[in-house]
């Protein structure tokens, strides 16, 4: 009894050992280089992966560590890089003046226009009698600030150890007649106590590009004097990681029409189409299909241009289109005008790689493998394989480390599997259909011996 039931393990053992994937189930590897000792690592897919791999999705791409066996991984798009850059001015100011009681602003200042009624000059003036007049705000001129303003800092001057809250109001104008509010009860602040001390002298606003702002305090106490007075404009991008590849381009037999091939595996997202001949002008539609049984599909327009102004070149080269990954590409140059003259155009293609993620089980070296018709696809998202750790003293950035394909380790293994099987016997799957009978077989066998011995 003890043996059968030793076969029955080992029978039902063996599909997985039959389909257990190994290095020659695809056409290519290459080993990764790790150095720090994380429980993940990340690498950037190389272009040559890419061009070899045989699913777009990247499905037929594994990770083996060093004892060849298959470990976890997943795929995501790299982060797009942000960037911040800050510009900071002093700014002119002029303080403004408010008889007491008066609930609209009286400019004390001389203004000078010149005959199409632009200010050209303005100068603070202290009216006469400053008896019952006070500080009421102040005015900010940008006519030399060309850009948005995000933030206002002000610097007071020092009045000792006096404390503070004071609310403003800021206005907008171009012409000092007509104004807009942007803000209101934004907050000037100076505060101490017990050794402690509080200062808010930055107002944050959202305002586009204006000639005048106006500072206005909201109370009816005099205002603060100020020693400057500093706009601030941020600008934020995010930028793509993109790689560009040069495409060899060949007319066709109608003037203007040329095509080339993208044996990458990932979405093209742009093209740079560079023309022969200066000084040409000229529209161009972009096509593609996947194969030559299609019809050519409509991906993207633009006008390109080449042009030389007094020794200086401009030049239009890229066009956006719809990300795809087609293999076949037409360029079709409107020829009204004569076209791009004599010459092909140069091509390039945008498109963004991935980022490998996988666990560290097992030895190293680690070894990615990939190109194969006939494994199983396997698309994991990477996010979705990383643990979150909000909840661990352990860092995110401690948890996974940076890893490297090694060209030089690149070899094929088994370029057959790049080939589809046709009418081939699948025998992993008769095996294992043939394993599967015959152990019910074998059951069916011990319960009618069972059988018997409880008839007798």
């Amino acid at each position: 009894m003890k043996f059968k039931l030793a076969l029955l393990l080992i029978i039902f053992s063996m599909p997985k050992f039959i389909l257990a994937l190994t290095e020659n189930d695809f056409a290519y590897i290459a080993e990764t280089q790790t150095s720090l000792n994380t429980p993940f690592y990340e690498l950037e897919i190389p272009t040559i992966v890419y061009e070899s791999i045989t699913r777009a999705d990247l499905g037929d791409l594994r990770v083996l560590n060093g004892e060849g066996q298959v470990v976890p991984h997943g795929l995501r798009t790299i982060a797009a890089k942000r960037s911040q850059k800050t510009e900071t001015i002093n700014v002119p100011f002029f303080p403004l003046y408010q008889q007491t009681g008066q609930t609209t602003t009286d400019l004390h200042l001389n203004i000078k226009r010149n005959s199409q009624g632009e200010v050209i000059n303005i100068h603070s003036r202290l009216p006469k009698d400053t008896k019952d007049n006070r500080l009421s705000g102040y005015l900010l001129d940008l006519r030399e600030w060309n850009k948005p303003v995000q933030q206002i800092k002000v610097n007071w001057k020092n009045s000792g150890n006096a404390s503070f809250i004071r609310k403003l109001k800021v206005s907008k104008s171009h012409d000092l007649e007509h104004w807009q509010v942007v803000a209101t009860g934004k907050a000037l602040v100076n505060m101490s106590y017990q050794n402690h001390h509080l200062v808010e002298n930055t107002i944050n606003v959202t305002s586009a590009q204006t000639h005048y702002l106006r500072l206005e305090f909201e109370d009816q106490q005099p205002g603060l004097e100020l020693e400057s007075i500093q706009v601030i404009n941020t600008q934020s991008s995010r930028t793509k990681k993109e790689n560009w590849k040069t495409v060899s381009v060949q007319a066709e037999k109608i003037s203007g029409e040329y095509v080339f091939d993208n044996n990458l595996k990932s979405l093209v997202r742009q093209l740079e189409i560079k023309l022969p001949e200066n000084n040409t002008v000229v529209n161009v539609q972009v096509l593609s299909r996947t194969n030559p049984e299609q019809v050519w599909r409509y991906r993207g327009s633009s006008l390109l241009y080449r042009l030389s102004v007094n020794g200086a070149n401009i030049e239009k080269s890229t066009v956006n289109i719809s990300a795809n990954n087609d293999a076949q590409w037409l360029l079709r140059f409107d020829q009204q005008g004569g076209g791009i003259g004599t010459g092909s155009p140069e091509v390039k293609l945008s498109w963004q790689p991935q980022q490998l993620i996988f666990v560290a089980r097992g030895e190293p070296p680690y070894r990615v493998v990939w190109g194969s018709t006939r494994v199983k696809p396997v698309n994991i998202n990477a996010n979705q394989l990383l643990p979150n750790m909000t909840n661990h003293s352990v860092k995110n950035e401690n948890m996974i480390s940076e890893a490297l394909l090694l060209p030089r380790t690149m070899r094929p293994v088994n370029t057959q599997v790049l080939q589809p099987k046709e009418k081939e016997i699948n025998w992993q799957y008769w095996i294992l259909w043939s394993v599967l009978v015959g152990a019910v077989l074998m059951l069916i066998w011990m319960a009618v011996r069972l059988m018997k011995k409880m008839a007798d």
